[in-house]
């Protein structure tokens, strides 16, 4: 492999640049891929920072406000928006001031993919035309495009020969981009969904209603589930080789960087208790304990595990176990409010008054820049493994 120096709007962007797959023209477009799930997709992309503001903008934070009209998720996930919320379900009106305490979004016509215009793949180029399904960036000034294949909520099997919310396997969609491209490299975040880790945090939501903590006994779900996962992300890796290899790229020919995921929640807090009030306020219906169990000890263990595969598979692994610290919902560090200097960069639990509840505890936009920059300064430096942190 070389290093191809390329130089947009006088920023020089160092790329990686696999040889040519076989009997393909020189002179197609180079291009970054992503697949995989949420965390890569752009879900809960529409938000710069949390906000319990009821109206308008939301502090800021609200991308989808359309000023003087209403909410429209569109304008951030294009074609693959869907509103999941049953308040913005069916064909009612939408606006910014009726329809409930922060108005109605105007419902989406997607399948919920919810690929947006600020995902990693994009914000590691700082591209900022994107088609309307969200799937490859427009101004390829870098010399380099963006193109983002993942789906929120996608298992392992979608990746090798599932369909899934009206979209073919994600392999296969592959196999059709790098005949058109020259990839450069291929970015992977899966396996969350394969551990239903929506349906742990939901359980450890209803535990904390209960007045119950969830750690120890979901502890328990996750080592059970954890062989699993590590056998579907395997074959999600065999299955985009395979992809890759149909239309004449060589396993040599081109980056492919397994990467894990960074913690929503902290381990210390702005806002000490486990009341009502106070996990309302900030977002986070769950006990403190139980949210430092999932900072310590589940992340980890998941970040374990998928490094395991990626060194067995011989993949490049970036780790992400330490990109959001200090950023996560209700950290010390942080503040409600859009401000980039103190804005949390993970989307709080806003139930049903703002958005989407499937945005919960996922990578908002800020995120999405630092998970940007950590594929970026991975791609800039070759090698088995990479740490992005934020300190």
């Amino acid at each position: 492999m070389r290093l191809l120096a390329a130089v947009s709007a006088g920023v020089c962007v160092a790329a990686v640049v696999a040889p040519h797959a076989l009997g393909q023209p020189p002179d197609r477009p180079h291009a970054v891929v992503s697949l995989g799930d949420s965390f890569i997709s752009g879900e809960a992309g529409r938000w710069k920072g949390n906000s319990n503001a009821a109206t308008g903008d939301r502090d800021g934070t609200d991308r989808a406000w359309v000023d003087g009209v209403g909410y429209d998720a569109t304008t951030v996930y294009g074609t693959t928006h869907k509103y999941a919320n049953s308040a913005g379900t069916g064909s009612a009106g939408w606006s910014g001031s009726a329809g409930g305490p922060g108005g109605a979004d105007r419902p989406g016509s997607g399948q919920g993919c919810h690929r947006s215009d600020s995902a990693e793949v994009f914000s590691a180029f700082a591209h900022t035309r994107i088609d309307d399904n969200r799937n490859e960036s427009l101004d390829a000034g870098t010399g380099v495009k963006g193109i983002n294949l993942a789906c929120s909520g996608a298992e392992s099997p979608h990746i090798v020969d599932t369909p899934f919310k009206g979209e073919q396997p994600q392999a296969a969609q592959l196999a059709t981009v790098a005949s058109r491209n020259t990839v450069d490299a291929v970015v992977l975040s899966i396996g969350g969904n394969d551990l239903n880790l929506s349906g742990i945090l939901t359980q450890c939501v209803k535990d904390w209603a209960l007045g119950t903590r969830c750690a120890e006994q979901q502890q328990r779900v996750i080592e059970k589930r954890l062989p699993a996962m590590r056998a579907g992300v395997a074959a999600a890796i065999t299955a985009i080789r395979s992809a890759m290899r149909s239309v004449g790229y060589s396993e040599g020919g081109y980056r492919f960087i397994v990467q894990s995921y960074p913690s929503p929640v902290p381990n210390q807090f702005r806002s000490p208790g486990d009341d009502y009030a106070t996990a309302y306020l900030n977002g986070t219906p769950l006990h403190m304990s139980d949210m430092a169990w999932l900072h310590d000890w589940a992340n980890q263990a998941i970040s374990d595990g998928i490094r395991q595969v990626a060194r067995e598979q011989n993949t490049e692994f970036l780790d992400l176990t330490q990109a959001f610290t200090g950023r996560e919902i209700r950290s010390p560090r942080t503040s409600l409010g859009s401000d980039p200097a103190e804005a949390e960069w993970v989307r709080f639990q806003a139930g049903l008054t703002q958005g989407d509840l499937q945005e919960s505890f996922h990578p908002n936009y800020f995120g999405q820049q630092k998970l940007g920059t950590c594929l970026k300064q991975a791609l800039d430096n070759p090698g088995p493994e990479h740490h992005c942190t934020n300190t």
